[in-house]
Parts: C-alpha cells; structure tokens; sequence
C-alpha cells in the first residue's frame, strides 16, 4: 500500500471506530483525573465526600458520552449504507 491509499482508508474510517475507543477512553479518564485533582484542592470538604459528590456525576457523564455514541454509529451505518 502506498502513503496514498493509507491516507484515503485513514480519513474514510469514522472518528469512533472499535480500533479508536481505546484510546478516546484514555484521554477521557486522563481528563477526568486531572480535573478532579485540580477541583479538589479548591473545595473544602473531606475526599469521601468529594468522591460520593463525582461518582455519581462521572456515572451519568459516562452514560450520557456512550449513548451519544451510539446513536452517532448508529447513524453513520444507516449513512454508509444508503
């Protein structure tokens, strides 16, 4: 394969692919993690109140970016298919 045809089958594979998801929960979690220990030291309150305040706040993020996920892949199949 040359650099050409490498490049074409990179930009027609959707942004989230199986082979992608890996790597988008990384930066999601790094994300996450570096979030928390900047909001932390602001808040006064104990970690384990901190942590019962994000777990559930995290739970609903996360649902909410898998559904919309879906629904995306969902909607690209029915793209590339017509």
């Amino acid at each position: 394969m040359d650099n050409k045809t490498k490049m074409m089958k990179w930009l027609k594979e959707p942004i989230f692919s199986e082979k992608i998801d890996p790597f988008i929960k990384f930066v999601l979690v790094f994300s996450g993690a570096m979030a928390g220990a900047l909001v932390y030291p602001q808040t006064d309150m104990p970690f384990w109140q901190f942590l019962l305040w994000m777990i559930p706040l995290v739970i609903v993020l996360v649902f909410i970016i898998k559904v919309l996920g879906t629904v995306w892949r969902n909607n690209r199949k029915q793209h590339d298919m017509k």
